[in-house]
């Protein structure tokens, strides 16, 4: 068809048996998981759904090869991807669903729970290819409120901390936090997650309570260096958002309160 100057008519034909198997098949059991085995159903298709799109990207090659380029069009596994997100993943209720659950699942881990690993990792690598090249799709779908709820937890988190904690179990705490933040992007987010989740962490947990945590009564960070107990000292003026930021703000508190106490 294509040799015979019928590419645009293949290539319509295609999207739209795409499209009805997309509407008539998959959307139907996406929406009757909803409340029951949404995420892994939603893999499943996906992961079906692109193993048949690089079958169909082998049999229309030379349409692939000639007409989309000549015609400027997206190739045939991105048009499959593209009609994936159009038809299914941004239908009704499916996109907020797919949100809410790994946001779910992210707050239940954090708080200490097990929770199904590989199945996020495949849904922020699928969140990825729909959108063919761009960050759209990942960072709307997910990135942004994950960053948003991260937020909220971590300011939340730092104030009940350094209400009932010294700032030596709270700079351990701080330790902890970023070093689970920094594995979970590694293990199951995309990798481009890492440095905001992280500078989320440093921002409510660090930089938004860093005269709190030096100047505390009774265990500040001032406190230890003038009791000689430097691990904790040590640990928070390694932290990066502390070199890059008010590190000489610290360090000049901590010299302050050295002198004073030495009748420097």
């Amino acid at each position: 068809m294509v040799l015979h100057k019928h590419g645009p008519k293949l290539y319509e034909g295609l999207k739209d048996v795409v499209s009805g198997h997309l509407d008539t098949r998959i959307k139907d059991d996406v929406l009757k998981s909803l409340n029951n085995n949404f995420l892994s159903t939603l893999n499943r298709v996906f992961e079906e759904h692109t193993t048949s799109l690089v079958m169909i990207r082998d049999i229309l090659m030379y349409m692939d090869r000639v007409y989309v380029q000549q015609g400027s069009v997206e190739n045939v596994y991105n048009l499959g991807l593209i009609l994936f997100r159009d038809h299914v993943l941004h239908f009704g209720e499916v996109r907020d669903k797919l949100r809410d659950t790994l946001l779910d699942m992210i707050a239940r881990e954090r708080r200490g729970e097990v929770i199904d690993r590989p199945s996020v990792k495949d849904a922020c690598k699928m969140l990825m290819l729909i959108g063919v090249g761009e960050r759209n799709a990942y960072e709307e779908d997910f990135e942004i409120p994950f960053l948003e709820q991260s937020r909220d937890f971590f300011r939340l988190e730092a104030q009940n901390y350094l209400a009932e904690n010294s700032a030596s179990v709270y700079i351990h705490r701080v330790e902890q936090r970023l070093v689970e933040e920094t594995e979970r992007a590694k293990h199951y987010l995309d990798n481009s997650s890492e440095a905001p989740i992280v500078k989320v962490v440093e921002d409510e947990l660090i930089v938004r309570h860093m005269q709190t945590v030096v100047s505390m009564p009774n265990g500040g960070v001032i406190s230890m260096v003038e009791n000689q107990r430097y691990e904790g000292t040590q640990i928070w003026l390694s932290l990066r958002a502390i070199k890059q930021s008010n590190y000489p703000i610290n360090w000049r508190l901590i010299s302050q309160s050295i002198s004073q106490s030495t009748g420097g």
